[in-house]
């Protein structure tokens, strides 16, 4: 299988250059419109068009996978948001122009990338990223060097037509949260003013403080959760690379602690299109990762594409795969001689991330990285079945079980009910309403329901709707209603008699 580098991280060897600032030199307000510079030659804006997919979906682009023929093998109906990947922040706040991500983001592919999304309504964006906490505290330590980022980004931004900014910053120490949350604040603020209408992403782990959360949450458009590597090249057990619900710490872990702190309208979820391969051995009932790596080859990180790309011409081995810790399996590896096991981010896995987003009222998903799906088709289904072109079929039950007076009030038993029958999740809101003869509304309520493929909610009510010298004996009507957004996606009705 194909080598990937395992994360951001690790797959740069980050190149700082710091010149010098002139003597005396002192950076003006970078949104100062007189110094906005011109936007590049052959880059068009951005279409007014909504973009295809019923939730965010933010992919990044990494330089090592921009080349001459990204432009057409990107399928831009998946896609609300491109993040070119990734331009360096020096401690001087220079950007690293000998950067490999520099040279891509400025490249003629980047361009054709940046014109095909545009056509499409999708936002076209630079991440700018610091992997070292020396870096960062230089940076965070001196005014003049954030100036000198956010004159020298928005600039960027503007020549390339950027419809906003990602910054990546890993590690962020919680002792600087304050302080890169004023930094990240600056340039938010700037970045707004400068461009109307932009959007300010910024990454951040799975496992953070609250000091970290608390600073951001005020200052960006969108947290992109990095919810992956919760087994990585650290593991001493193999395991899988994003789970959901499983293990102690997981997916769905995350979200909630950010949720308490953060408006899941500006949360996304990352899915790692990614995974690991490690020497493994067998120590009792559990397998373990193998010590010495330069003896029995150590941990591989691997492209979803490459994985399944293995498994087609190895059709023998056992593929173990779920909607919640992705797939897996094991081989012998002859040539280091020893067993390996692989886990990597399936298409069903990737499925269950998209509804998870809906059901919990997410923004959106995020991919790291585009291109590691490249000639296999499940992902781009995968998205296609839930956020691009689903099957989004509603059932609703309404049943009066029972009229009676308890305690001098008018009282029906009724069951609300609604089924998902389509291939996506669905989350809006369950309304329910008592209506006498002539429509009028005698008693309604509402309450928000989220749903999985093929899940039901149910609930038994017990609904007072007046007394009886107050209720026209007759027919009336127990009506059920299911919406998301403004689609009426279900509803259902039943008559009962009011005797007394």
């Amino acid at each position: 299988m194909n080598r990937q580098p395992r994360s951001r991280l690790a797959a740069l060897q980050l190149v700082v250059v710091a010149p010098a600032l002139l003597a005396g030199m002192l950076l003006t307000d970078a949104a100062s419109p007189a110094r906005a510079a011109a936007a590049d030659p052959g880059i068009l804006a951005r279409a007014h068009r909504k973009p295809a997919p019923s939730k965010e979906i933010y992919g990044y682009l990494p330089y090592w996978q921009l080349g001459t023929a990204t432009a057409r093998r990107l399928d831009y109906r998946h896609l609300s948001t491109i993040a070119f990947f990734a331009v360096p922040i020096g401690p001087s706040g220079a950007l690293d122009r000998r950067s490999p991500g520099y040279h891509a983001y400025v490249s003629g592919a980047a361009r054709a990338v940046t014109n095909a999304a545009h056509a499409h309504g999708v936002r076209v964006v630079p991440t700018f990223q610091v992997f070292r906490v020396a870096t960062l505290r230089r940076l965070l330590g001196s005014t003049i060097a954030q100036r000198r980022f956010i004159h020298e980004a928005l600039d960027l931004m503007a020549r390339r037509r950027a419809d906003g900014a990602n910054l990546d910053v890993e590690p962020i120490p919680t002792s600087l949260a304050s302080q890169y949350a004023t930094f990240v604040g600056r340039f938010s603020r700037a970045m707004h003013r400068r461009f109307t209408g932009s959007q300010l992403a910024v990454a951040t782990p799975a496992i953070v403080s609250d000091r970290v959360l608390r600073g951001l949450e005020p200052v960006v458009d969108r947290m992109f959760v990095m919810t992956y590597d919760y087994h990585a090249s650290f593991s001493t057990r193999p395991g899988p690379v994003a789970p959901l619900v499983s293990g102690p710490h997981n997916v769905a872990k995350s979200i909630r602690n950010y949720l308490r702190l953060v408006p899941a309208r500006k949360l996304i979820v990352g899915i790692p299109w990614y995974g690991y391969s490690w020497p493994v051995r067998n120590v009792g009932r559990t397998w373990r990762v193998r010590p010495d790596p330069r003896r029995w080859g150590g941990v591989r990180a691997v492209q979803y594409a490459s994985a399944r790309n293995w498994l087609a011409e190895h059709p023998t081995v056992r593929v173990h795969n779920d909607a919640d810790a992705g797939a897996w399996f094991r081989y012998v590896n002859r040539s280091e001689g020893t067993v390996r096991e692989v886990h990597f981010e399936s298409a069903l896995s990737t499925g269950r991330k998209l509804n998870f987003a809906i059901v919990h009222g997410l923004a959106g998903v995020g991919i790291w990285a585009l291109r590691n799906d490249a000639g296999t088709p499940d992902m781009a289904h995968a998205i296609d079945r839930t956020l691009v072109r689903p099957l989004r079929r509603m059932t609703a039950y309404a049943d009066v079980r029972a009229v009676r007076v308890v305690r001098g009030r008018v009282r029906i038993d009724a069951i609300a009910a609604v089924r998902d029958r389509g291939t996506r999740a669905e989350r809006g809101w369950l309304r329910w309403g008592v209506f006498d003869g002539s429509g009028r509304t005698v008693r309604a309520g509402r309450t928000i329901v989220a749903l999985y493929p093929g899940s039901r909610w149910r609930r038994t009510l017990a609904i007072a709707v007046g007394s009886p010298l107050g209720l026209r004996p007759g027919t009336y009507r127990f009506a059920v209603r299911f919406t998301a957004g403004s689609s009426l996606l279900a509803a259902d009705e039943d008559g009962f008699r009011q005797p007394f």
